[in-house]
């Protein structure tokens, strides 16, 4: 049997993580460039724009995804980080 410090799997996790967050933050970047706004302010143009646009609908799909995950993505990263996981 191989043992496997528990740093190393954290390091190991935290660096997927950390290559995870870059690309969601690339992808949010992105989106604030193309449409020169904040996710928040990008939802309230979503809202009063009365005619359908399907590039902002699925722009705005994307863009909450992409918000969505790097939160997630960074309390498991703070989770890691603290050692507060369990390598099954």
């Amino acid at each position: 049997m191989i043992i496997i410090p528990k740093s190393e799997v954290a390091e190991k996790v935290a660096l997927d993580m950390h290559k995870k967050i870059h690309f969601a933050n690339s992808k949010i970047s992105f989106f604030e460039k193309k449409y020169k706004c904040s996710f928040k302010e990008f939802e309230l143009k979503i809202r009063k724009n009365k005619i359908e646009n399907f590039e902002m609908e699925e722009d705005n799909l994307a863009w909450k995804a992409y918000s969505k995950s790097l939160i997630d993505l960074n309390l498991k990263l703070k989770e890691i980080k603290s050692g507060n996981f369990k390598v099954a």
